[in-house]
């Protein structure tokens, strides 16, 4: 089982959820070698089920990649009205 959660299995987890690397102990604000996190590439590929997920269990939102960037950074890129733009600035309220 790889529990090392980098990009593959979290991105990965998008499609089938992320309950399983949850409940086997992930950390869910874990960083890559770029500074991203699962938050992070969730926003920037655009999996809306998990953002929520991710920020029902607690992830910090404001964490940024080595660019600088959020996830709210790289939501708004698609628009202001997007979705997972507007739970991310709900969380951080």
């Amino acid at each position: 089982m790889v529990l090392t959660l980098g990009r593959l299995p979290w991105a990965a987890s998008a499609d089938r959820g992320c309950a399983p690397l949850i409940a086997a102990g992930a950390t869910i604000d874990w960083v890559d070698g770029e500074g991203v996190t699962p938050l992070i590439l969730a926003a920037f590929k655009g999996h809306r089920a998990l953002v929520q997920r991710l920020l029902a269990e607690g992830t910090q939102t404001e964490l940024c990649d080595q660019w600088g960037r959020s996830a709210l950074d790289y939501a708004l890129r698609r628009d202001e009205t997007d979705p997972i733009a507007r739970m991310l600035r709900a969380a951080e309220k």
